[in-house]
């Protein structure tokens, strides 16, 4: 993303932002509600376009997006079970594979036989999130993916992400997933965007450092 921003209408969320992802890195966007981080993500998935300036995505990068609205990825077919629905929409994937997508995310037994609509919050999130490492996309983009979810889910949701093999990038409030997860962080400020290679701790740690220089 080079010189890049984004308005709605008159405002400008993000203004004049450059940022670079690098393969397998996974990427925690943090800053307050409001500041833009559902912007960004949507940008580089490609859902939007910037008003200004220009997205890149490198060769052979398939993005994945995971909104906030988790509805909205599954679609009309809620009557359908879980596993009818993961077969229907990975059909590369053997039952096998796709039981195994399930029970990382903490689905076993009969629970997949159940139907999606009457999934709470937080077993839709996880149910889209098994989907989603089903597919043969290597960025997976997650906006807020731990709404809803219990600390068991959270737990089972960073495991996935730590054990994927292409690059994530994940906005969250959750300090536990953040700390678990990010490799590098991305903070969101006045429309600016700032990049820190390194874990929370460490971007914390600096943070700090900055402040008493202060």
């Amino acid at each position: 993303m080079k010189q890049a921003s984004y308005s709605y209408g008159q405002e400008t969320v993000l203004d004049n932002v450059s940022l670079e992802i690098l393969r397998g890195e996974r990427v925690v966007v943090i800053g307050n509600n409001g500041a833009g981080k559902t912007t960004l993500l949507k940008l580089l998935a490609s859902v939007h376009v910037p008003t200004l300036g220009q997205l890149e995505i490198g060769h052979n990068v398939l993005p994945s997006y995971f909104p906030q609205s988790h509805l909205d990825a599954i679609g009309k077919d809620t009557d359908m079970s879980m596993f009818e629905w993961l077969r229907k929409h990975n059909t590369c994937a053997t039952d096998q594979m796709l039981r195994e997508a399930l029970g990382r995310m903490l689905f076993s037994g009969d629970t997949p036989q159940k139907a999606i609509r009457s999934l709470s919050g937080g077993e839709t999130a996880r149910f889209v999130l098994a989907h989603m490492t089903l597919q043969e996309h290597n960025l997976l983009i997650l906006d807020e993916p731990n709404n809803h979810m219990d600390i068991e889910s959270v737990v089972a949701l960073a495991q996935a992400l730590r054990d994927y093999k292409g690059t994530v990038v994940v906005s969250s409030h959750d300090r536990d997933l953040i700390e678990s997860v990010g490799t590098k962080i991305v903070s969101i400020e006045n429309r600016q965007v700032t990049a820190f290679s390194g874990t929370f701790e460490e971007w914390t740690a600096d943070q700090k450092g900055k402040k008493t220089k202060k």
